[in-house]
């Protein structure tokens, strides 16, 4: 397990939006570029733009992965070097490179550059905000202003957010923490449980995958004593980057290989790859059935296997201002309608009473809505988003649902994050890809 990951503690708040228009996930970028940009090495990059044309396939295969890593950033000068260039190979070869940019922009791994000198938390959160297409708010709002953090020299190259936020939480003292929402924040390292810690990890494109828990068991019927039955379950927490917003997962995972150090194979025959999907709260949990034998030893050397998750790749919002002063209010988002009925003041919570209609919902779509309140969010006037606690039934039929939603303006641990709530937004799925999450562990160990 990299050093920098074991200090992670994850999970999420409500997301701040936009009015109501079509956009790409995610839509929480900083409103404004930190001063200091990661250092491009420009050389390079033109090296690797003249290999586009090499006599060569490999070179120009290689060329064009290449410039594929530097993400974003690099946008502006292989749109310049697309006008200009007559080589249609090149350009055949840079349109691939920017529609595999955009890509990864919403499903694929960000890949972090810094290169700061005495850099300060807010800096560099900020910066890694900016190319991993997620803001990453501190928890409570104030952190970087209410205590001295050390001022840290950052030199990582193209490294995977997850790999990344590990080394640069663990220099800071801080750590991604649990706020009971959608978003994940960032808060300060002694300030909330740890979620996994020593557990071992592995990083697969823009997800984490952590190995948690594992369970041996046996039992024998003693009608028949020489019945042994023996079972085995790895349990596994999935974190996907935040600028990800994942609407269903797997509820197993599908097994590769399975083999204990002795080689023999703890794999169950015949079982099914997985056992369809599930809607789920962020972080995704996700186990795997094995089944040892009466030889068995002592771990499990090799594990490999895979989850599917079904990602929202584009959306349409809609937003209600004055929500406290709102009633009756309809919108309809994609062709999907709701009405606000009232946000009410509760004590320290609002509850947003809405109905969701289930006109213009495929069946599939509408499983989305099994946890409706992941796809609500409610902001102060900064657009900071206020914890949301969940969501109850208030009633419905065939043809609508109704629900209330808590939101309140503390954290979990009572500080104050955001302020009187001032909008709401409603997101709506519009486009979805299907990934397959790979991923291998080694040496884990058999109770």
């Amino acid at each position: 397990m990299n050093p920098g990951l074991k200090y992670l503690w994850l999970a999420c708040i409500a997301m701040a939006g936009v009015c109501l228009a079509q956009t790409t996930r995610p839509t929480t970028l900083p409103a404004t570029a930190p001063a200091t940009q990661p250092a491009i090495p420009d050389a390079r990059i033109e090296g690797f733009i003249r290999e586009l044309s090499a006599d060569d396939w490999q070179t120009r295969q290689k060329a064009q992965d290449a410039l594929v890593q530097y993400g974003l950033d690099i946008r502006p000068r292989l749109s310049i070097v697309l006008r200009e260039t007559r080589d249609e190979e090149a350009r055949t070869r840079i349109e691939a490179a920017l529609r595999q940019i955009e890509e990864n922009r919403t499903t694929g791994a960000s890949l972090i550059t810094l290169h700061m000198k005495a850099a300060k938390p807010g800096q560099v959160f900020a910066e890694i905000s900016r190319q991993a297409s997620a803001q990453l708010r501190p928890s409570p709002v104030n952190l970087w202003e209410s205590k001295s953090f050390p001022a840290i020299d950052i030199d990582i190259d193209r490294q995977p957010f997850w790999q990344a936020i590990g080394e640069i939480c663990n220099k800071f003292g801080v750590a991604p923490q649990n706020n009971m929402a959608m978003e994940m924040v960032i808060g300060d390292r002694n300030a909330g449980p740890k979620l996994w810690g020593e557990a071992p990890s592995v990083i697969s494109g823009p997800f984490l995958v952590v190995c948690g828990y594992i369970n041996r068991s046996h039992s024998i019927d003693l009608n028949q004593a020489k019945n042994v039955r023996r079972s085995c379950t790895v349990q596994f927490m999935i974190y996907p980057e935040p600028k990800m917003r994942v609407l269903q997962g797997t509820h197993s995972v599908r097994i590769e290989e399975a083999v204990d150090e002795k080689g023999n194979s703890l794999a169950i025959p015949g079982l099914p790859p997985d056992m369809g999907f599930n809607t789920n709260t962020w972080p995704w949990n996700m186990s795997a059935s094995l089944m040892p034998q009466g030889n068995t030893g002592q771990k499990i050397a090799r594990l490999r296997g895979s989850g599917r998750f079904i990602i929202q790749t584009r959306s349409e919002q809609a937003e209600i201002g004055e929500v406290q002063n709102a009633r009756g209010v309809t919108k309809i988002v994609a062709g999907k309608r709701f009405m606000l009925k009232e946000v009410r003041k509760q004590g320290n919570q609002y509850v947003a009473m809405i109905t969701l209609y289930r006109a213009g919902w495929s069946p599939n779509e509408w499983n989305y809505m099994m946890y409706p309140q992941q796809t609500f969010r409610m902001v102060d006037a900064r657009g900071v988003p206020l914890m949301r606690l969940g969501n109850g039934s208030s009633g419905g039929g065939p043809d609508q649902m109704d629900i209330d939603i808590q939101f309140q303006r503390q954290n979990w641990n009572g500080t104050e994050n955001a302020g009187e709530p001032v909008k709401l937004f409603w997101e709506v799925p519009v486009e979805t890809k299907e990934i397959n999450v790979p991923f291998e562990f080694t040496d884990l160990p058999l109770p």
